[in-house]
Parts: structure tokens; C-alpha cells; sequence
């Protein structure tokens, strides 16, 4: 199961004595004075954002220990920042783990949204609002983004999203990662940890690579 944590940065204010460090001079047209504004909250885009946001949550997740064990662990390993990404083995596993995780959020004033399942059963319990999307397990196509992949919940696998270089020119793996980036550098990396193929940077790559149209 998947969801995102509304607004993640906003959610969390910054010191008093640490707004100074976010000033804002703004005004509406050069023919006004300018106004200053002190950002009060965790501002996207501000280098130290991702850390102090993730912080709050892992202690979040500290305060809520005793009394969901099991949840705090979920929290701090499962989340990619503001994305949750974990699973059960059992659907009424999951079911017990998705009532703890939100009543931990709650305990933080954090909302979650864009649930999605690969068991209809889990997304019950959610308002159709807060979900992704209606799921239809019999859409083997239908894919949700979460952290940077493509997951397909019928098959319960992931993939990448990608512009296919012109095959005409020799596509290697060096190339391929300057195109596509941290997308393909997460499944590159992840196939090769795993010894799934092993080939060198300046290895032509497209016979091992298959591509979904």
C-alpha cells in the first residue's frame, strides 16, 4: 500500500528565534513599497528542508513508540519523505498496520491522501477522497507513481517511465543514465546489486532491456 503526507514541509514551524533566516522581500509592482515576510513554517526548496521535515516525523514517530511499536519502525523505514511505501503479508495485517500508521499521523496533525492498494479490502476503510484512485485489479495496466517508479498493483511489480533513445545510435548504460537520470540509476543500481546482469558502463544495454510500449 502507498500514500503521500499532505503537504509534508508546511506542516511543521520553525523556531522563533529561526525565521530570521527566512526572509522574504516581496511586493505586488515595482510602483509599491517593498513588504517583508518571514517564512514560519519548513519551506520547500530550502536546502535543510528534507532533513528538519523528516526529523519531525521520525520523532513523531519516537513520541508514538509505546504504544505502536511496530508503527514506529513502519515510519522511519517505510516513508521516502513524505511517500509511504510498505505492505503486509496478510490483509488483515495491513488493515492493523494502515488504523496504527493513521492514528500516529493524527497524533501529529499529518493527513494522508492518494491511498492505493493492490487489495480493494485495504482501501476500504479510506474515503474516496483520500485515494489515488478507484482500483480495478482486473486493469493489468493501470500503474500508480510512487517514489519515482511506476508500480502496477494487479501484478504487484514496478516499473520505470522513460523516453527510449533512438535505437539507431548505440544505447549504453552511461548514456541511457544521462537521459533518464535517477530513474533509471535507482533500477540499474538495484538489478546489478542483486546480480540480475552484470555489463560495464560502455556495454551497448538494449539487448538486456525490454521495453513496455
Amino acid at each position: 500500500m502507498s500514500a503521500d503526507i499532505t503537504k509534508f514541509y508546511n506542516q511543521f514551524q520553525v523556531q522563533k528565534d529561526h525565521v530570521d533566516y527566512q526572509r522574504l522581500l516581496w511586493r505586488e509592482n515595482p510602483h509599491i513599497p517593498v513588504q517583508e515576510y518571514r517564512l514560519k513554517c519548513v519551506t520547500f526548496g530550502v536546502t535543510s528542508a528534507p532533513y528538519l521535515a523528516i526529523r519531525c516525523l521520525h520523532q513523531l514517530a519516537d513520541d508514538e513508540s509505546v504504544s505502536c511499536p511496530f508503527t514506529t519502525r513502519v515510519i522511519k523505514e517505510d516513508f521516502l519523505v513524505d511517500n509511504l511505501l510498505s505492505g503486509a503479508p496478510d490483509v488483515g495485517t495491513a488493515l492493523k498496520l494502515q488504523s496504527n500508521v493513521l492514528h500516529v499521523m493524527e497524533k501529529g496533525k499529518l493527513e494522508l491522501r492518494k491511498w492505493a492498494s493492490n487489495y480493494e479490502e485495504v482501501l476500504q476503510p479510506i474515503p474516496h477522497e483520500f485515494r489515488e484512485a478507484e482500483l480495478s485489479l482486473s486493469i493489468k495496466d493501470q500503474a500508480f507513481n510512487t517514489i519515482g517508479l511506476l508500480w502496477y498493483p494487479s501484478s504487484d511489480s514496478f516499473g520505470v517511465s522513460i523516453v527510449v533513445p533512438d535505437i539507431n545510435s548505440q544505447l549504453t548504460k552511461s548514456v541511457l543514465y544521462l537521459k533518464e537520470g535517477k530513474k533509471c540509476w535507482i533500477v540499474l543500481c538495484t538489478l546489478q546489486c542483486t546480480g540480475r546482469f552484470t555489463w560495464s558502463w560502455s556495454c551497448p544495454c538494449l539487448r538486456h532491456l525490454s521495453f513496455r510500449a
